[in-house]
């Protein structure tokens, strides 16, 4: 069912979590932003889960508060380009003892471990992060980043012995994986009041400030492990006559959680990525 002109979206950011695997010497990495083929020549460029920064307020309806997000545990079949190549990431949200969420995206394959994480406290306006790791092993070089956001200073730092920086960061601005849940509640608030929207999202990276573009222009009915769901569907907007392509379906059965998403590089390579479980402990929202 097409989606309504006015329910059309606009969203800025970038895309969140890593999946290591490997097979006959070729290992894939999915990372937030990238995917790299080790043991080839290639590397693809891919959009990969949902990772994008914080809104302006201001662009939202006025009833437009986030609700606190539930706890969840999401496990994925990924598929890369009709290879017999399986990889399995998980990614979870739990609410700690103090009131503050930590959300964590781990993948392992052979020798390989990724584990990505956000601390952030969860405010009307959606999350605040506090802290964002990163630590992969066993896939070329070991990588750690650890940044640390200082709100009072008005500052985001990696305090990683590797490559450290040091960056200024707006009230809004998001790490890669808080963002998913800023978007979740975004995306679930314009739809529902079917409007038309641009927001602005802000990631530190790397020591900048990153922004990219999708659009939310459609609703289809996916099969799944977990059966038919109803989605909405996000598009990577990128210049006119680009050959790649990335789409995101997100479940609003599920408060919106990504539940599919298909990449095609410029080559014509193709990579998917399909819920398989999902875990939602009784637990009421703050």
């Amino acid at each position: 069912m097409q989606m309504t002109e006015s329910a059309c979206l606009r969203v800025r950011g970038a895309v969140g979590q890593r999946v290591g695997t490997e097979r006959n010497g070729l290992t894939i990495v999915i990372n937030s932003l990238r995917i790299y083929k080790h043991g080839s020549p290639a590397i693809l460029r891919t959009a990969f889960l949902l990772t994008f920064a914080a809104a302006t307020l201001g662009s939202l309806p006025p009833v437009a508060l986030a609700a606190a997000p539930a706890p969840f545990s999401a496990v994925y079949n990924a598929h890369y380009d009709g290879l017999p190549l399986k990889a399995k990431a998980v990614r979870e949200l739990r609410r700690n003892a103090d009131g503050r969420y930590e959300f964590v995206s781990t993948a392992s394959a052979f020798f390989a471990r990724i584990r990505e994480s956000s601390t952030f406290d969860w405010t009307d306006a959606g999350p605040v992060p506090r802290q964002y790791a990163y630590v992969r092993t066993g896939l070329g070089k070991n990588r750690t980043t650890d940044v640390r956001f200082d709100w009072g200073a008005g500052m985001a730092e990696n305090v990683a012995k590797r490559k450290p920086w040091t960056v200024p960061v707006a009230p809004g601005t998001l790490d890669k994986l808080a963002v998913q849940m800023k978007l979740r509640a975004d995306v679930k608030r314009l739809v529902e009041n079917d409007a038309e929207r641009t927001l602005v999202y802000n990631i530190a990276e790397n020591g900048r400030i990153k922004r990219f573009e999708f659009e939310l222009f459609d609703e289809e009915t996916i099969e799944t492990p977990m059966g038919d769901l109803r989605t909405v569907k996000l598009r990577r907007v990128r210049e006119n006559g680009a050959r790649r392509e990335t789409v995101f379906w997100l479940a609003p059965a599920y408060d919106f959680l990504l539940v599919r998403m298909f990449q095609r590089e410029r080559n014509g390579t193709r990579f998917e990525l399909v819920i398989r479980s999902l875990e939602q402990p009784d637990e009421p929202r703050a």
